[in-house]
């Protein structure tokens, strides 16, 4: 259900959807964090008490609602909960929690066509994606029905990119941009060859956070800098999670030189590089092979910085969590001589 969304949820989303007077946001937020803290251990019926006092003090937030019909569900009342859930939308009738975990009851109660319907009905008002209710096992009637399975499609990895420039000058940085959607907690890859005339000289990876619990939303940004004039072609590049895979491009870019400049040779490709996958149990600040390139990690605050000449091919990375920076570092196709400063100290370096 998407409410397991909101367990780890905030007063803010509660205080968003609530008009009432300040006075009472107080005495709904104490009922509201002792109701959660009586549902972590287990304790339902205080839980559902601390909920009532809260929903009697904001009687106008359906997130209120759709915890107790949470708690409900836990506790294994379903009936309640539907209940619950059904007076909540006499309210609310347009709120898309309420009607996607009321959906999910009655597909769990036998009564497929009707969640169904509900399913359907939210999909073509753009307030679920479709293919957001694949990975829950609620659907899982709907999913094994011939007449609702469409509605329930398993999620699938989606990419998109900002046209890029069609032309760029000699020396000068050329970007691509990418919008990617993924299962959320399945692997994801980057795959496609380094255009020809250009090298990677910087990527930015920002994993965007999301309500849905469904998918993983992440921008992509790659600058190359431009090293030969002509037509280059660039791509495609495929984004693909275990069972489903996207493409983007092909594009071409024109380098453009300007009287008699000269290009040069690309550098060695060190690959793709999402940090978000590659790094795994890496504790930052750190310097060392990775597989078979060579990568550097440090924190914000931090500065890493190669001790003798960068080696050629050598990429600057940042990975970011809704637009904060978390960590940064280097990429290389092979080891050299590096170190990392916190302030004047060294706190890492390789060899």
């Amino acid at each position: 259900m998407i409410l397991g969304a909101l367990l780890v949820g905030t007063w803010a989303g509660l205080v968003a959807c609530s008009p009432s007077p300040l006075d009472r946001y107080a005495e709904a937020l104490g009922s509201w964090e002792a109701a959660r803290r009586a549902a972590d251990a287990g304790d339902w019926t205080e839980a559902l008490g601390h909920l009532d006092r809260a929903l009697a003090a904001d009687p106008d937030s359906p997130a209120l609602v759709a915890w107790k019909a949470h708690v409900q569900r836990r506790s294994g009342d379903e009936a309640g909960a539907l209940a619950t859930l059904e007076a909540g939308l006499r309210r609310h009738p347009r709120d898309r929690v309420l009607r996607y975990d009321r959906a999910a009851l009655l597909a769990r109660s036998g009564a497929i066509l009707d969640a169904a319907r509900e399913l359907a009905a939210l999909t073509d008002e753009g307030l679920i994606e479709p293919g957001a209710a694949g990975l829950d096992p609620d659907f899982a009637a709907l999913a094994a029905d011939p007449r609702t399975r469409a509605l329930v499609p398993p999620p699938v990895v989606r990419a998109e990119a900002a046209p890029p420039d069609a032309k760029v000058l000699l020396g000068d940085t050329w970007v691509v941009s990418l919008e990617i959607r993924s299962p959320r907690g399945q692997s994801l890859s980057l795959s496609g060859a380094a255009p020809p005339g250009l090298a990677l000289v910087r990527l930015v990876e920002d994993v965007v956070s999301g309500d849905d619990g469904v998918f993983e939303r992440r921008r992509l940004e790659t600058s190359w800098r431009a090293l030969a004039p002509g037509a280059h072609a660039v791509g495609p590049w495929t984004v693909a999670a275990p069972d489903s895979r996207a493409t983007v491009g092909p594009w071409t870019v024109e380098v453009v030189a300007l009287g008699e400049a000269a290009g040069e040779p690309p550098p060695p490709w060190a690959g793709w590089f999402l940090p978000s996958r590659d790094l795994g149990g890496v504790e930052a600040p750190w310097a060392g092979p990775l597989g078979d390139r060579f990568v550097a990690a440090w924190k914000p605050g931090q500065r890493g910085s190669w001790t003798g000449a960068a080696p050629a091919g050598a990429v600057a990375w940042e990975w970011r969590r809704d637009g904060q920076v978390r960590l940064q570092g280097l990429l290389a196709p092979r080891p050299a001589a590096l170190e990392i400063r916190d302030g004047g100290r060294v706190v890492a370096r390789w060899p």
